[in-house]
């Protein structure tokens, strides 16, 4: 995800966070229930949203974006496993666990995008940087 703002001197609203968490051992009823407490405490729609995903079987992580692709109206979203995870003042790392992070950036423009790593004979490469990245440096 990329992120750019052009609010100089403009009167717009503070960006605003949530997050939330759920232990529940279905990884879909964790995301369902971690989604829902982050969208409340951000008060409304998401522009970007972050779900980890702790101790769980790494072929149930695409049901789990699916869901949380359904349950959070955000443009951009990125997830992945993760050893564990805090929120909400906790930590955990001893079962299943997933924690969803919600943001809002009024004026912000976000630009969705796919990275893949390919191995090379020079080591790893990532592809599928937007060109705003990818030509930073020129």
């Amino acid at each position: 995800m990329a992120f750019s703002s052009d609010n100089a001197g403009l009167d717009v609203p503070p960006p605003a966070c949530g997050v939330g968490l759920s232990t529940a051992a279905d990884i879909d009823r964790a995301v369902r229930e971690a989604a829902a407490a982050a969208t409340a405490m951000l008060g409304g729609d998401a522009d970007v949203g972050v779900v980890f995903l702790s101790n769980i079987d790494r072929r149930t992580a695409r049901s789990a974006m699916e869901t949380m692709r359904e349950s959070v109206a955000a443009a951009c979203l990125v997830g992945g496993t993760v050893e564990g995870v805090i929120a909400c003042g906790r930590e955990e790392e001893a079962g299943p666990a997933v924690a969803v992070w919600l943001g809002r950036f009024p004026g912000a423009t976000l630009t969705p995008f796919a990275i893949e790593h390919a191995r090379t004979p020079d080591g790893g490469l990532f592809t599928g940087w937007p060109p705003a990245i990818e030509n930073a440096g020129e």
